[in-house]
């Protein structure tokens, strides 16, 4: 009668072009910066039906850039939906999904204007292609000034 609950632990490497780099016209491919992440998940199922919710908190690590400490704020995500199952290999869901993001920290003063609340709605079709696999075609919808207008994407995933 409980849900069930997943948690998760990550942290992100500054790899790819970084955003502080001058003279260069090459697209930053990440925010440059080491971070930590955690989360919760809470799925409950009511066949043929799934309820899920959950929670992240993203602390990124400052840096020094031009010999003044910048630190991205701390952001607080949080997400709500329900999947429903088609048949055993097909679902598809709907999502609600936002963030808060604290104010960005150059050399100890924080930078006006850069507080955001980004907001989406996701819509996403995933179909299982074996025991180990499935693909997951999905659209987000940005729902206010904070977020892109739409972000169309594809996710593969296998289980070892």
């Amino acid at each position: 009668s409980w849900a069930d609950i997943t948690a998760s632990v990550g942290f992100t490497a500054p790899t790819g072009n970084h955003p502080y780099e001058d003279g260069t016209n090459r697209l930053p491919l990440g925010i440059g910066h080491w971070s930590i992440s955690s989360g919760l998940t809470l799925i409950k199922s009511f066949d043929p039906v799934s309820l899920f919710a959950g929670c992240t908190y993203v602390h990124t690590l400052s840096r020094d850039v031009s010999g003044r400490a910048v630190a991205p704020g701390d952001v607080y995500g949080y997400n709500l939906g329900v999947a429903f199952h088609v048949n055993r290999s097909i679902t598809l869901a709907t999502e609600f999904s936002g963030a808060f993001e604290r104010e960005q920290n150059i050399a100890g003063e924080e930078v006006p204007g850069s507080l955001r609340e980004p907001m989406f709605v996701r819509l996403s079709f995933t179909h299982q292609l074996s025991r180990t696999s499935f693909w997951e075609p999905s659209v987000r919808f940005g729902l206010n000034d904070d977020s892109p207008d739409a972000i169309l994407g594809v996710a593969f995933g296998i289980r070892f």
